[in-house]
């Protein structure tokens, strides 16, 4: 069920509330891939990444807000790259990853770009499900997430100029959440993820699709 939703310029104000919503996404939707007895989730490192990107005038933040005026996800673009993608547990299942990810496309697009790119964990099929659905296709790049256990991440890309023959159907399950509902970033993005949810530290946005974190071992065929 699709559920009300709007969108709004993310503000260094929100720094807390984007932190919890990434938690409490990775925390569910990474628990096989980061089980938090053994990987806690990296708090202070994630504080200051939201942060980082809240300030940064080269970054854009979209954060998405229920009909209670508070933060239920967002998502993150840095040029042509999606970095996060993340949806609150509680609010899965509504296509809110699916939004947010549409909103970050269509901002890349206006600023000119001709192709968008985003990292999501190998292993997070239901974010790789809903990329795929909505155009994207794996563009050969491959590297590892900077935190242990240290999963293998893949590259996908999204011709921005065939965007009219893009299916924008088959369930959404916005993100990239192994839960089933929405991914997204939960509903990440994961990218992100994805929706996905992104890695607790990677730059997986489409994992709950959406984290991202320290840069990533990664190899680019495109970098030779």
């Amino acid at each position: 069920m699709l559920g009300s939703m709007w969108l709004r310029a993310g503000v260094p104000e929100d720094t807390q509330r984007l932190l919890a919503i990434q938690r409490a996404a990775s925390v569910v939707g990474y628990r096989e891939i980061f089980p938090a007895e053994q990987y806690p989730f990296p708090e202070q490192q994630v504080l200051a990444e939201c942060w980082a990107l809240l300030t940064d005038p080269e970054c854009q933040v979209l954060v998405g807000v229920g009909d209670d005026g508070t933060a239920v996800g967002f998502v993150a673009r840095e040029g042509d790259q999606i970095s996060r993608l993340y949806v609150d547990p509680a609010h899965w299942g509504r296509g809110y990853g699916s939004r947010l990810l549409a909103a970050a496309v269509d901002g890349a697009r206006a600023d000119g770009y001709r192709i968008a790119r985003l990292w999501v964990l190998e292993a997070n099929r239901v974010a790789r499900g809903l990329y795929e659905r909505r155009g994207w296709r794996i563009d050969g790049r491959t590297g590892t997430a900077s935190a242990p256990p240290y999963p293998v991440e893949v590259g996908y890309h999204l011709d921005l100029v065939d965007l009219g023959l893009v299916e924008v159907d088959g369930g959404d399950s916005d993100g990239a959440d192994p839960d089933g509902g929405d991914s997204d970033g939960g509903d990440s993005d994961g990218v992100t993820a994805g929706d996905g949810v992104p890695t607790p530290l990677g730059r997986s946005s489409g994992d709950l699709s959406g984290g991202a974190e320290t840069a990533p071992t990664r190899t680019d065929p495109s970098r030779g």
